[in-house]
């Protein structure tokens, strides 16, 4: 799965960074997220959609996304 979005970031991390004006390092801490993020989600999804049902689940790991983009926007 990495080796699939790699290729994408390295598109997108020219423009991204002039739009923004983020530094290498603040492009490479924000894919670092990302896949992280992904990551925690693929984990936590299977217990918590044995517990709940799947709008809630989806509104759950919605929530946990947020909380982990959070220092990107601060």
């Amino acid at each position: 799965m990495v080796s699939r979005t790699r290729p994408k970031v390295g598109l997108i991390a020219q423009p991204l960074s002039e739009d923004l004006g983020l530094s290498a390092s603040q492009i490479g801490f924000t894919g670092s997220m990302f896949l992280l993020a992904f990551s925690f989600g693929g984990f936590l999804r299977g217990p918590i959609d044995k517990v709940l049902a799947i709008r809630w689940s989806i509104a759950i790991i919605a929530e946990l996304w947020d909380v982990v983009m959070l220092p990107l926007v601060v």
